[in-house]
């Protein structure tokens, strides 16, 4: 079968398909010839290629468009994690120093010293919990220290602060990453930290070698 290009009467060209056969009878070699007019079946395939060209363009400016809003938020992720460090933390500072201020004007056996001292127990608790939280919006150590000492540094704090034990085994991972890549890790391994947290405790393993294949998860008990 060939695919040729004819012309009309009108001098207009059109596609056409060609499929020739032959036969013997007689000693004589016989050969045929169909011509189908393919027009109709070209505009098809050529609107089909169109429409999938419009729809790649379509997916890669969506990706594109996830990216810059995942890079939005986390720019927004940063800043206040910033605050909450920076400003709030110090300002927390200020308070628990003048609340150990007032108690060391204050006679030991002052009724008061109990009093400041619970406040000053609650202001220390507050700061812990804005550190935290602040290291949970953006932890400056994955920019600093790359993805396996960011990932080990937030898996001992969850450990610590939910005491739930955890166990990181990091095998071949490379020391620099492309930024999203290692946040993408980095975002995943919190939210199955805390879906272990949620359904109360972690009860299987699993891994990946990195290629796209995921070993079967390990359960126990």
């Amino acid at each position: 079968m060939f695919e040729l290009m004819g012309l009309r009467r009108d001098g207009r060209e059109f596609p056409l398909e060609l499929s020739l056969g032959y036969w013997h009878k007689h000693g004589e070699i016989f050969f045929t010839g169909i011509v189908r007019d393919v027009t109709a079946r070209k505009a098809t395939e050529q609107a089909l290629h169109r429409r999938e060209q419009e729809l790649e363009q379509s997916q890669e400016e969506l990706r594109a468009l996830g990216a810059q809003l995942i890079s939005a938020q986390e720019d927004e992720r940063r800043r206040l994690s910033r605050e909450l460090h920076d400003d709030m933390n110090q300002r927390l500072a200020v308070v628990a120093l003048e609340i150990q201020s007032i108690q060391s004007t204050l006679p030991e056996s002052d009724p008061m010293q109990k009093t400041l001292q619970h406040l000053n127990d609650q202001v220390s608790s507050l700061s812990d919990n804005v550190r935290h939280l602040a290291y949970q919006l953006h932890p400056s150590i994955l920019d600093d220290l790359g993805l396996v000492v960011a990932l080990q540094s937030s898996i001992k704090d969850f450990s610590q602060w939910e005491n739930i034990p955890v166990t990181f085994q990091p095998r071949d991972v490379p020391r620099i990453l492309p930024q999203d890549i290692a946040l993408c890790v980095y975002r995943v391994t919190q939210e199955c930290l805390k879906c272990g947290e949620a359904c109360g405790g972690v009860s299987g393993v699993c891994g990946s070698d990195g290629t796209g294949d995921r070993p079967p998860a390990r359960h126990y008990g």
